[in-house]
C-alpha cells in the first residue's frame, strides 16, 4: 500500500510541474537613461510604439561595429535607424541629423528599453525594423 501512495505522490508531483506561469517576463522597471529621447519604434510585425526614455541599458549611445572598429554613436546625432536581418547579424543603416547615411553592424541580442503611455517595453535589436528620433 505504501508503494501505491508513493507512486501517486510521484505522479502528482510530475503533473504539478506543468502548472507554473506562462514564462512571460513582466517589465516593471526599465534602466533610467542618462538623457531623455522620444522616438517612434516600428517592430518586425509593423507595430509602432511612441517611446520615451529610449536607452540601451540606460545608455543613450548606439554600440556598433564597422570593420574591426567598435564605436558608440550618440543618440543625439541620429535622425533614423533602419534594421536589416542578415543571418546572425543585424545591419543598421543610420541616417544622421546632417543627412549623412552610414551602415554598421549591430548585435542582434542588444536590448532597447523604453517607456510608452501604457507601460514599459523591451525590444531586442533583431525584432526592430525602424527607429525614428523626434
Amino acid at each position: 500500500m505504501r508503494k501505491f501512495y508513493f507512486f501517486i505522490l510521484v505522479i502528482f508531483s510530475i503533473l504539478s510541474l506543468g502548472m507554473g506561469g506562462n514564462n512571460q517576463e513582466i517589465i516593471s522597471k526599465i534602466p533610467e537613461p542618462d538623457r531623455i529621447f522620444k522616438v517612434l519604434v516600428i517592430d518586425r510585425d509593423n507595430t509602432s510604439y511612441e517611446v520615451n526614455k529610449l536607452s540601451i541599458d540606460g545608455l543613450t549611445f548606439l554600440p556598433v561595429q564597422m570593420g574591426r572598429a567598435q564605436a558608440g554613436i550618440d543618440f543625439q546625432s541620429i535622425k533614423k535607424i533602419n534594421f536589416y536581418l542578415q543571418d546572425d547579424k543585424v545591419l543598421g543603416r543610420v541616417k544622421f541629423n546632417d543627412n549623412l547615411d552610414k551602415e554598421f553592424y549591430l548585435d542582434p541580442q542588444m536590448t532597447f528599453f523604453g517607456q510608452t503611455r501604457w507601460g514599459n517595453i523591451k525590444l531586442k535589436c533583431k525584432d526592430i525594423k525602424e527607429i525614428k528620433f523626434k
